[in-house]
């Protein structure tokens, strides 16, 4: 099992790279309202591929739903609520 800072450490990593589609072009907002909420929902992740598995569906979640509710909303929810 990872430790917090192991997972943060993954996390940053992940969201860090360079942008390569259009998803990737909320990495920015995803770490900042991550960081904004305590990264609260890092409790819940256990591997790397949990980590990057929650990145890409709250990525698919904004690409499907951002002309309904504003970005920071659609990630607040997921991290609040999954």
């Amino acid at each position: 099992m990872l430790s917090f800072q192991e997972k943060l450490t993954i996390l940053k990593s992940i969201l860090l790279q360079e942008e390569y589609s259009y998803a990737d072009s909320f990495n920015a907002e995803i770490l900042i309202f991550s960081e904004n909420l305590d990264f609260i929902f890092m409790n819940k992740l256990n591997s790397k591929t949990d980590i990057e598995n929650w990145i890409r569906n709250l990525k698919s979640r904004i690409v499907m739903r951002e002309e309904q509710d504003l970005i920071q909303n659609i990630i607040e929810d997921y991290i609040l609520y999954g």
